[in-house]
């Protein structure tokens, strides 16, 4: 799980604050489209795996009940990717999941 960017090093905190909010905006602009939920920020929870790393993987779990969870098990898997001063993240669900 990752920590609260405050725990990091100075060094670090901005780009941790941006892969978390980065995650986050894909998970909600995953799910919004299937299920027509608006969430709010803490609603998910960020777990990165391989931290540290310039491209990885994420994976988001939800904090409270959301329709999202009947649809595709949770948690889902993303990934993440910096590159120049830009960070990219993305999660996708494949048709026969979604049902």
């Amino acid at each position: 799980m990752i920590f609260p960017s405050r725990w990091l090093p100075e060094s670090r905190q901005a780009s941790a604050a941006t892969l978390i909010f980065s995650a986050k905006e894909a998970f909600y602009k995953c799910q919004y489209p299937l299920v027509r939920q608006t969430l709010v920020f803490h609603a998910a929870r960020v777990e990165v795996l391989g931290r540290g790393s310039l491209r990885g993987d994420f994976r988001i779990h939800a904090t409270r009940s959301i329709a999202f969870a009947a649809r595709v098990q949770l948690p889902v898997q993303g990934q993440y990717l910096f590159h120049e001063q830009f960070v990219t993240a993305g999660i996708a669900v494949t048709a026969a999941v979604v049902q």
